[in-house]
């Protein structure tokens, strides 16, 4: 719908930090699948976020939140 929510993504954050799969060896495929897509169905609001007068600035600022939070040794790292 192209509305950035600010406080969501402080809430998505949050619940990003709060994954820790530890030492596991095998991650559900599903879980890594979803959790992948969240930056790229971020990037597809994009024009939305800019069409409605979002702060674009901040929506591209979260949007590499996520993926450092992905990138987290102790949620996914890196592929």
């Amino acid at each position: 719908q192209g509305d950035f929510d600010t406080s969501g993504l402080a809430r998505l954050l949050q619940l990003l930090h709060a994954i820790d799969f530890g030492s596991a060896t095998q991650i559900e495929r599903r879980v890594v699948a979803l959790l992948w897509m969240i930056p790229t169905l971020m990037r597809w609001q994009r024009e939305r976020v800019r069409e409605k007068g979002g702060d674009l600035a901040r929506f591209e600022q979260g949007i590499t939140q996520v993926e450092t939070a992905l990138h987290s040794p102790a949620v996914l790292g890196f592929p």
